[in-house]
């Protein structure tokens, strides 16, 4: 029991103990003492009931308290827990994002090569442009000129030449075509002029329309060209200025590299 029960219990003691007196001190008969004690009595035990029963629902209430408590630590503890596991599970979201995220950098650089390797590879094997109009213009200076043009029997030599001769004949030049050959001694474009025409003034004017040639393929198409000075008329040749049209330089051995490049990284 409680203090406010020990409390309740004694005064009801008390008021028993008060009655038993006065009917002692009155001389009365003594069953009216017992009668008196008998009802303190059970007055006794029944406050003494309602301060079990009022002990009893406090000890109920404190340990439901208790239990209460108890569940809402663990409730806290299970949070804290879950808490912890939810961080390490973000922290491995995290990292494997990370490692995703690196791994995708690595495939976008080694995609990025090849296509960097490609375009090097597609401008090697590329056919050559011959610009007209800028060219034709110039040229026109020299229209008249007699040129043979040859050029090897491969498909994109042949292609070349035929654009020259278009720019040559647009220009007012006199294009003599020979036939294809199977090796050249040069790559490239090369423009032959003989200086041993028996007249220097002539020889001297050949010279200079052949390199203004070169020097127009080179400024305006971008392709590799040349003047090449000759002592006599190349075999075949039906005039003293000659163009030679072979592969494009070092294609061959640029387009193995880049092959090999690639196969490695693969």
């Amino acid at each position: 029991m409680d203090g406010l029960s020990w409390t309740i219990f004694g005064i009801s003691f008390a008021a028993a103990a008060i009655a038993v007196w006065e009917v002692w001190s009155r001389n009365e008969k003594r069953d009216a003492v017992w009668k008196a004690a008998w009802v303190s009595t059970v007055f006794n035990l029944i406050v003494a009931a309602l301060a079990f029963i009022s002990g009893f629902r406090t000890a109920q209430a404190n340990a439901e308290s208790a239990l209460a408590i108890a569940a809402a630590t663990a409730a806290g503890e299970g949070a804290k827990k879950d808490a912890a596991l939810a961080q390490v599970g973000l922290s491995k979201a995290i990292l494997e994002i990370e490692e995703r995220r690196q791994e995708n950098l690595k495939l976008e650089m080694k995609l990025e090569q090849e296509r960097q390797a490609r375009l090097v590879l597609q401008q090697a094997i590329a056919p050559r442009g011959i610009e007209q109009d800028k060219s034709a213009q110039f040229l026109r200076a020299f229209a008249g000129t007699r040129v043979t043009l040859v050029s090897l029997s491969d498909p994109e030599p042949r292609m070349t030449a035929e654009q020259i001769k278009v720019l040559l004949e647009a220009a007012g030049w006199v294009v003599v075509e020979g036939q294809p050959r199977e090796r050249v001694e040069f790559d490239g474009i090369v423009v032959y002029g003989v200086i041993d025409t028996g007249d220097a003034e002539t020889a001297g004017q050949l010279g200079a329309i052949g390199k203004a040639l070169a020097s127009q393929l080179v400024r305006n198409s971008k392709v590799a060209a040349m003047y090449k000075r000759e002592s006599a008329k190349p075999p075949q040749a039906e005039s003293e200025l000659q163009i030679v049209v072979g592969d494009i330089p070092e294609q061959k051995a640029l387009i193995r590299k880049l092959q090999d490049n690639m196969r490695q990284r693969r």
